[in-house]
């Protein structure tokens, strides 16, 4: 019932029409275990993103853990619930700074 997962990711992206260009990293590792119909999992995310043509700035870092407990009855349900708590920096200038704790409650059903 254990499971260990290692991700990462490098590289660079650029968005267009104003070609913002970036250098873009990420790294997580996952620890998850089940016992019949329960699974609790851990991750820790940390990601990055570099600046690369000047501004407006889009640099940013940060890192999060998430814990989750899912719960799976009756073949075909199965009732989840997630708290992640995430800490990133940004530059002053950049808009919409979202909140970084949250909830998830979700239910599956599979047909």
């Amino acid at each position: 019932g254990l499971e260990l997962i290692l991700q990462g990711l490098f590289g660079k992206t650029v968005t267009y029409p104003n070609n913002l260009a970036s250098n873009i990293s990420a790294f997580y590792p996952l620890v998850s275990y089940r016992y019949r119909g329960h699974r609790v999992s851990v991750r820790y995310d940390y990601f990055r993103v570099d600046d690369k043509d000047g501004p407006p700035p889009t640099r940013e870092r940060g890192q999060a853990v998430t814990v989750a407990y899912l719960f799976e009855f009756w073949l075909r349900h199965r009732v989840g619930i997630e708290y992640t708590w995430a800490d990133s920096e940004r530059p002053a200038s950049t808009s919409g700074d979202p909140p970084d704790n949250g909830w998830q409650i979700g239910y599956r059903y599979r047909y």
